[in-house]
């Protein structure tokens, strides 16, 4: 609205004569005043899902290209375990003994009684299928924010009792949810075979040993080449 200005006059009787005074008026513009109380743009960080859900790529790369001299005939990685849990729980953990799922993974590539254990803890699971090295193999999981962990096993056969896995990966981190990551497959000796090659004939520790890093000399030189990847995409 346009800004306007004017000059009045008020006349009076005064003593002798006739006087006046003069005044002037302004009116802003209705456009400079106040409207009120400024909206501000709220910053702050909207809270985490409760759950996330992730496409999960397990990428075997083991080939003779990668692994020359320990690609051994038939070269292939048992039905994939994976479970999602909280820390107060794991599917196996480096330096302590093998549950009999497990050594029965680790030697045989059976994932019957890993499982029962499994349900018994009552920790959800997935169970894949068997990958012929290389390979991948692609599944989707749910998490939230209590049971945020992964761990999976798979075991590389032929062999004593090796596998590769992941321990307690986490997917939610300082409050949020990770977007996407990539861990190499780590190598595991179960200690529960003495079997030093990767087609050694079965020779049970007893008593059984520790999961631990490769413990024999041609496992441990494979192994310096990660055997593949595991990796976590949210959804």
């Amino acid at each position: 609205m346009k800004k306007f200005m004017f000059l009045g006059f008020v006349f009076f009787v005064i003593a002798g004569g006739l006087g006046y005074m003069a005044w002037r008026g302004v009116e802003e513009s209705k456009d400079n005043q106040p409207t009120g109380t400024e909206q501000v743009a709220d910053t702050t960080p909207k809270p985490a899902s409760q759950t996330a859900k992730y496409k999960v790529v397990v990428d075997f790369s083991w080939s003779q290209a990668t692994h020359p001299g320990s690609y051994p005939e038939g070269a292939h990685l048992s039905p994939i375990v994976l479970a999602v849990h909280n820390s107060e729980q794991a599917l196996f953990t480096n330096g302590t003994q093998a549950s009999l799922g497990i050594e029965d993974m680790a030697e045989t590539g059976a994932t019957t009684s890993l499982a029962g254990e499994l349900d018994e803890a009552k920790i959800t699971y997935v169970l894949g299928k068997r990958v012929d090295a290389p390979g991948s193999y692609e599944f989707e999981i749910e998490v939230n924010q209590t049971d945020s962990l992964v761990s999976l096993v798979s075991m590389l056969a032929p062999s004593p009792d090796w596998f590769v896995g992941l321990d307690g990966t986490k997917l939610f981190d300082n409050g949020t949810w990770l977007e996407s990551v990539q861990y190499d497959l780590q190598a595991y000796d179960a200690g529960t075979d003495n079997g030093t090659d990767w087609t050694s004939a079965n020779a049970d520790t007893q008593p059984h040993g520790l999961i631990s890093s490769p413990s024999s000399s041609v496992f441990e030189t494979a192994a310096a080449t990660p055997f593949g990847t595991a990796t976590f995409t949210k959804l």
